[in-house]
């Protein structure tokens, strides 16, 4: 695809690699194929460049939709791989502005409290005097202590699950959103 730099479709690519930057090198041109090969499909078939990058909507939000998914299969990096993936999402929709930050909040308050518990659970059993000031000091509190930490910390890995479930699926539809819309002019243009 050698376009002039001025035409739609340059602009366009420019946009969506400079939406791209969160990715690997690899990962940038992968998706930039992907779409460029949508791209000449459409104009195989009949159809105008206008319409084809309507129907793929504003390069920033295909960006930031397959960035999300790309990251969310980045197991390395899980928590900060989610969290990014969850800032790329979140513009993309009303209810995504309201439900991402309350599942990150979430998650990220919860495992805090599952390490804190946990931790002063352990400290009791090294520190003995810390166990004397529980009130009242017995050791059914570090095994409080303990099932609190453990309760959090599993709340917190289930909010972190919910929390890339949704941007997973977030993501999926800004996607797909353009292969059902291009079916769609498609099959009306038919």
């Amino acid at each position: 695809m050698h376009e002039p730099s001025s035409s739609p479709t340059a602009i366009y690519f420019r946009r969506l690699r400079e939406g791209l930057r969160w990715l690997e090198p690899t990962e940038r041109e992968d998706i930039v194929r992907e779409i460029e090969g949508y791209v000449d499909e459409g104009r195989r078939s009949g159809r105008s460049v206008a319409d084809i990058l309507a129907d793929l909507g504003h390069a920033d939000r295909l960006a930031r939709a397959y960035a999300a998914t790309t990251l969310l299969r980045d197991d390395r990096r899980r928590w900060i791989a989610s969290l990014q993936a969850a800032v790329l999402v979140a513009g993309t929709s009303a209810a995504s502005l309201v439900v991402i930050p309350m599942l990150a909040v979430i998650a990220a308050g919860l495992a805090f409290c599952g390490a804190l518990s946990l931790g002063l659970g352990i400290a009791t059993f090294v520190v003995p005097e810390l166990t004397a000031r529980l009130n009242p000091p017995s050791p059914d509190g570090q095994i409080l202590l303990f099932a609190l930490g453990i309760i959090c910390a599993g709340l917190g890995r289930l909010s972190l699950l919910l929390l890339r479930t949704y941007v997973g699926y977030a993501a999926r539809f800004v996607r797909t959103g353009l292969q059902v819309g291009a079916s769609a002019t498609t099959s009306a243009r038919a």
